[in-house]
């Protein structure tokens, strides 16, 4: 260590040899000892990195430029070797679910590490999960359909990664514009934390996406996962209601949080909604349903007309924070 102080690569290669490693490290355990236990493997490579860590955090003061670089390869390794050891139990899905938490966790390195390194692979990482799960249709075909509903592998296949994207978001919010070097300040054309609402408007999506394939998880026949064809008139109205509900829901959150982008977000969600219902849902339906449709949703539009004016649209009384 003492030799290889001033040399960055070195601690650059101590970070990344236990990666190369690993494709062939795992052929040979699942060789000798199965895949039961396979989450020990990376769980013993981080050990392994974490100990070079330790290493190096004795080599310089406390703010030295090359002890935050060491540091963060070493520990950034190590924390993707941790969150995939979980994941890597429950078989193909575990790439994007790893993905996702490695992201969260390199965000939270990176607040007590300052090395734009870290900000940006866990970005990446993050923003790899999000277009596996709502561009990938394979995701889909990792697993037979399952018995149970909702509560199934589709959920954890989702909804983790979409904690992991709001996680991401909330720490990475207060540090992102204090932190910004000066190559990065052209990209910052308004003073508002980019990223932060970038991963915030992917954890809406993945959930969005989650909501529509539970639906048609729900309905679809046995042995099939059926996603835009043949729907029921049922099928199309859980859709228009679970939309609906999710708006709402979104709009609750953003009147918690006085989240301006929560708020037009579930508003922009709400009008899809309604237009989705004024002229696609209402076309399935004759005679007095129709009319009945159209009545309640011309009554549900009054109702949120008001519940946006006062809490989107309003403009705050002079001396009202």
């Amino acid at each position: 260590a003492s030799r290889l102080r001033d040399d960055a690569w070195a601690w650059r290669a101590a970070a990344l040899a236990p990666v190369l490693w690993f494709p062939a490290l795992l052929v040979l355990f699942e060789d000798r000892f199965g895949d039961a236990v396979i989450g020990a493997l990376p769980l013993a490579l981080a050990a392994v990195t974490l100990a070079a860590a330790a290493r190096a955090r004795e080599l310089w003061p406390g703010e030295h430029p090359r002890r935050t670089s060491a540091l963060a390869w070493l520990c950034g390794v190590a924390l993707g070797f941790v969150t995939a050891a979980i994941p890597l139990q429950v078989e193909k899905e575990w790439i994007t679910i790893g993905w996702a938490l490695e992201g969260a966790a390199l965000l939270v390195l990176w607040t007590r590490l300052d090395h734009p390194g870290l900000k940006y692979t866990a970005l990446a990482l993050l923003g790899a999960a999000t277009v596996r799960l709502v561009a990938n249709a394979e995701v889909l075909e990792y697993h037979p359909r399952p018995d149970w509903r909702i509560v199934n592998w589709i959920a954890w296949a989702y909804l983790v990664p979409a904690a992991a994207l709001v996680w991401g978001a909330k720490v990475l919010r207060p540090l992102e514009l204090p932190r910004l070097r000066d190559w990065e300040r052209p990209l910052y054309v308004r003073e508002q934390p980019l990223a932060s609402a970038a991963l915030g408007l992917a954890a809406l999506v993945v959930v969005f996406v989650w909501i529509n394939l539970a639906i048609a998880d729900w309905f679809s026949p046995p042995g099939e996962l059926r996603l835009l064809v043949a729907r029921t008139p049922a099928e199309k109205l859980v859709i228009s209601i679970a939309w609906a509900l999710y708006a709402l829901a979104l709009l609750a959150l953003g009147v918690r949080l006085a989240s301006g982008a929560l708020r037009w977000a579930s508003l922009v969600l709400l009008m899809v909604t309604i237009g989705k219902i004024f002229l696609y849902d209402v076309g399935e339906l004759r005679d007095l349903y129709r009319v009945g449709a159209l009545l309640g949703l011309a009554l549900s539009l009054i109702v949120v007309s008001l519940v946006y004016q006062r809490f989107v649209f309003r403009r705050p009384a002079e001396g009202e924070p």
